[in-house]
């Protein structure tokens, strides 16, 4: 016979199990319900589109009095429809998008951009628009060019929206400035303005979707809330990092990341091999990454046969080296292909950085005429070094060029100068005073550390850290400077928001490089 105790467990378990399959039932019920509420969106902004792009070609025939003369009056009415119609017409696109990141059916297309441009074409555009509202709009370039594997029009569109978004809210009198910076393996950009600011309880709230959080009705009348939220998504997708800070009646910072480099792990396999057997030994590498963008859709429209290219750019490397080296410096290279999907590696162990470059130099110029020769038009090549492991003197050296028929390419010299490992320690932030508390980091590079905190830090916030090495078994005291931030997504559990931060580290004393150093060549191995 069943005792209490046991007939206690068994109801509460049966009750458990019962309300964990009615649980999962209803989550199976929203997940559908969700599913469908997205496929009628998508479907009846698609079946929007068509009318709408009569009535605004029917409108533009009328405004451009092609079926007879205007007054003033009707041209005045005119213009406001066609406001209204492009208004629709920016809702519109902003459902589909939401729908298409929702089905999971937004596709970004990469091409090498050079943020320069891609902010330039613009300018005067944007500077117009806050020019009618009495306000300065700036933009603050690196003296370097700046170019990164990004899909162009979805960054623009982010760029576009945090640009309108500072003039909405923005009065007359005001200041925005635009500003792009290089980070050690990002490129941050910010949208800065004097606005009417947002309330620090709001900012969270700000990237989610069908959200508005100003209080001005002339703002909110102009928009669905979707405008960040799709930004967000599209950073997201981008592996960016997108943050705002902002104080009520002072104005706002907008911020987003976007990674630097198109290749996110050049050491892999057979390679990574290669490089560690150098390391071991304490000698210094120099890696020479070659990559051709897009490879499998770039196999389909060249006239050569891809094997025979393939050979054919693996024979330009190794003429290129010997005119450069000289045939007698066959130990010197060790070189790595692969024919399949258009990379080619050369490692240069204990080679001076102005031999790798020159080197770099020569190959460009054999690649771009072997292009040009066979008349293949439109590639885009991407040619870059890696230095590796760094030295804490490196600094980034010249960037390096392939032209070839269309405009010059260019890519970091260093493809990533700190490698970054995943390392799970305690952290411990300990200045400024009101800001001390326990965290744990997720990755760490010679050049700085991610951790998840608490609390939100001003973007280029100056903050110290302790941290423990896990196999030197020390504590390393950092200071550095907060680079880019991300609000992390906020589990039932959670009593408070936490946040993923990017610390870079400022010059650290010899006896913290030298330990962290030793601890990265541990787990480099």
């Amino acid at each position: 016979m069943e005792n209490i105790p046991d007939m206690t467990r068994r109801i509460r378990d049966e009750r458990q199990s019962e309300e964990r399959l009615q649980t999962r039932q209803k989550r199976e019920v929203l997940k559908g319900l969700d599913r469908h509420k997205t496929e009628f969106v998508s479907a009846v902004s698609h079946e929007l589109r068509t009318p709408l792009s009569i009535i605004k070609q029917l409108l533009m025939l009328l405004y451009e009095e092609t079926l007879g003369p205007l007054n003033d009056k009707q041209r005045e009415v005119l213009v406001k429809m066609r406001h209204n119609v492009e208004r629709l017409k920016d809702m519109i696109d902003k459902l589909l998008d939401v729908s298409r990141i929702e089905r999971g059916k937004l596709k970004l297309h990469y091409s090498l951009v050079s943020l320069h441009e891609l902010l330039g074409d613009s300018e005067d555009y944007f500077k117009e628009s806050a020019q009618e509202k009495g306000i300065i709009l700036k933009y603050h370039f690196p003296k370097e060019e700046v170019n990164i594997f990004v899909d162009a029009e979805r960054v623009y569109q982010v760029i576009s929206n945090l640009i309108n978004n500072a003039i909405k809210f923005t009065d007359p009198n005001g200041k925005i400035r635009v500003e792009v910076k290089v980070l050690e393996a990002k490129i941050r950009i910010g949208v800065f303005d004097t606005g009417i600011g947002i309330a620090e309880s709001d900012i969270p709230k700000i990237f989610n979707k069908f959200t508005q959080v100003s209080t001005r009705q002339d703002a909110a009348k102009k928009g669905v809330g979707l405008g960040l939220a799709i930004a967000k998504e599209l950073v997201d997708r981008h592996g960016g990092e997108i943050w705002a800070e902002s104080q009520l009646g002072v104005g706002s910072r907008f911020y987003f990341t976007l990674p630097r480099f198109y290749t996110a792990d050049l050491l892999t396999g057979r390679l990574k091999e290669s490089v560690n057997a150098f390391l071991r030994q304490k000698i210094p590498v120099h890696l020479i990454n070659l990559l051709i963008v897009n490879y499998e859709k770039f196999k389909e429209r060249i006239t050569v046969a891809p094997h025979k290219m393939a050979g054919d750019i693996k024979g330009i490397i190794d003429a290129s080296f010997k005119e450069f080296f000289g045939a007698g410096n066959g130990k010197r290279q060790l070189f790595i292909a692969d024919m399949h999907s258009g990379k080619y590696s050369l490692i240069f162990p204990a080679t001076a950085q102005e031999k790798v470059d020159g080197f770099c130099d020569l190959l460009s110029e054999k690649i771009k005429s072997y292009f040009i020769t066979h008349k293949i038009e439109n590639v885009f090549i991407a040619l870059g070094i890696l230095s590796y492991p760094p030295q804490s003197s490196l600094q980034a050296g010249p960037l390096f060029s392939a032209n070839l028929n269309i405009k010059e390419i260019y890519i970091g010299a260093e493809m990533r100068r700190y490698r970054r490992i995943q390392y799970k320690t305690s952290v411990e932030v300990v200045s400024p005073k009101e800001a001390r508390e326990s965290c744990q980091s997720l990755d760490i590079s010679q050049g700085g550390l991610c951790f998840i905190s608490r609390r939100s830090f001003k973007t280029d916030a100056k903050i110290a850290v302790n941290f423990f090495l896990l196999k030197k078994k020390k504590v390393i005291l950092a200071k550095g400077r907060v680079t880019w931030m991300s609000l992390m997504d906020r589990f039932p559990q959670d009593l408070t928001d936490k946040y993923k931060l990017g610390l870079e580290f400022l010059p650290l004393k010899d006896r913290d490089r030298k330990l962290l150093l030793q601890e990265l060549e541990l787990y480099y191995e």
